[in-house]
Parts: C-alpha cells; sequence; structure tokens
C-alpha cells in the first residue's frame, strides 16, 4: 500500500513538472512574437516619419523658390521705373522716340498676321471634292425560264388482219410515252375486242374456233410469237406488232 502512494505522488509530480514546462515555452513564444510585432511596428513608424521629413523639405525649397522670384520680379521693375525717370530729366528727345514705338509696332503687327494668311491659303488649296456621285448600276439577277425536258416518245406499227375474206381491220403507226404493253396497243388501235391482257377471244367480230376447233387469235413482235401474254409484253421503238387470226379448217 506504502508503495502504491509512493507511486501515485511521484505521477502527480511529473505532471506538475511538464505543465510547468509547457507554459514557460508557451510565454516565451509569445514575448517573442509580441518583440517581432513592436520591432515591426517601430521600422512602419520612422519609415513615415522620413517621408513625412522629405515632404517638408521639398515646400519649403518651393517656398523659398517663389520668394527669390517675387523678390527678382520686385528688383527689376524698380530699376525699370527709376531708369525711366533717370532718362526723362536728363534726355528731352527720347520722349519723342517713345511716342513713336507705338507707330512701329502698328507697322509690326501685319507680320503676327502672317500665319492667319498662310492657314487661309492651305484651305483655298484644298481639293475640291466633286458634288455629284457616281450612280451605281445594279444589274439584277435573270432568273433562266424553266426549261421542259424532252418527252422522248416510242414508236410502234400495228396490224390487226382477220385473213380470208375478213382483210385488215387496222394498219398504222401509234406513239406514246413510257412503257405499253402489245394489249394496251391493241386497245390504241380503236377496234372492238372481247377479252383481257392474258388471252383475247373475239376482235372486231371474229370470235375463237368460230373457224375450226383450234382457230383464234394471235400476235407477232418483229415476226416472231412471243410465249407470254399481250399484257406481259412491253414493245421498244420500231418494233412491229402483228395481231393475225388462225383458221383451223
Amino acid at each position: 500500500m506504502n508503495s502504491m502512494k509512493a507511486f501515485r505522488k511521484l505521477i502527480t509530480v511529473l505532471l506538475m513538472l511538464f505543465v510547468a514546462a509547457f507554459c514557460v515555452t508557451a510565454c516565451g513564444q509569445k514575448s517573442i512574437s509580441f518583440d517581432d510585432e513592436t520591432e515591426e511596428t517601430a521600422e512602419i513608424a520612422k519609415e513615415e516619419t522620413s517621408s513625412t521629413k522629405e515632404t517638408t523639405t521639398a515646400a519649403t525649397t518651393e517656398t523659398t523658390s517663389a520668394q527669390d522670384t517675387t523678390e527678382q520680379y520686385t528688383q527689376g521693375t524698380t530699376s525699370g521705373s527709376q531708369e525711366q525717370d533717370h532718362s526723362g530729366s536728363s534726355e528731352p528727345d527720347r520722349e519723342h522716340e517713345t511716342t513713336k514705338e507705338p507707330e512701329t509696332s502698328k507697322a509690326e503687327q501685319p507680320t503676327t498676321k502672317e500665319p492667319e494668311t498662310t492657314t487661309k491659303e492651305a484651305e483655298t488649296s484644298k481639293p475640291t471634292q466633286p458634288a455629284t456621285k457616281e450612280t451605281e448600276t445594279t444589274t439584277e439577277p435573270t432568273t433562266p425560264e424553266p426549261t421542259t425536258p424532252e418527252v422522248k416518245l416510242t414508236t410502234c406499227h400495228v396490224t390487226v388482219d382477220g385473213g380470208g375474206d375478213a382483210g385488215v381491220f387496222y394498219s398504222g403507226y401509234i406513239s406514246f410515252e413510257g412503257e405499253l404493253s402489245v394489249f394496251d396497243l391493241l386497245v390504241k388501235t380503236g377496234v372492238s375486242y372481247d377479252g383481257n391482257s392474258t388471252y383475247v377471244r373475239e376482235i372486231n367480230g371474229l370470235r375463237e374456233k368460230e373457224h375450226g376447233p383450234m382457230s383464234g387469235w394471235l400476235y407477232q413482235v418483229n415476226g416472231k410469237t412471243p410465249m407470254i401474254a399481250c399484257g406481259s409484253y412491253f414493245p421498244k421503238d420500231g418494233d412491229e406488232i402483228y395481231w393475225w387470226y388462225q383458221y383451223d379448217e
């Protein structure tokens, strides 16, 4: 128990010593920083006092120079007045000369006006600008006229032949735009027909199987018989289309 009490006392003593040392160091740093600040403020005050001294010395020098100039001016005026008094009492002939001085000054006045005449001459010598402006010619852009594209026509020769006693129902040229089938050209001939674009049964009253079981209408293009329906064949420019009736008797 006694050893524990002694140990506690030792610890408390050490803590007190540590706190005391910390306080001493802190106070020392504060005093050092305070001394530095006081030194800086003293230097600033010295600089301000030196600048004020310089300004006061400059002001005093200016006042002295002004006093010197005023003294010189007063001395010059007094000396000039004394000389005039002396010259008036001793030499009376100079009064006549002094009265003539304004005349000479009047004669010299035109020389001072020479710059004005020169400036007027310079103004008159400036080139006169033309009063009228050149008229600008503006050309409006011409819009090109719309050109109509050339229409390419296809021309075919169509013949509708009934054969035998029936004879030829139509023969001529047909011109058209775009594409037309062989069946469309048959319609353009104007002859009567019965059928459609797949199969034509009758043209101008001449009907299929009327002259035999294998009789009927067929077509050729440039002397050849196409193996497709008349509504699926589209002829070209210059083709020869031939509709004819086949007899089976």
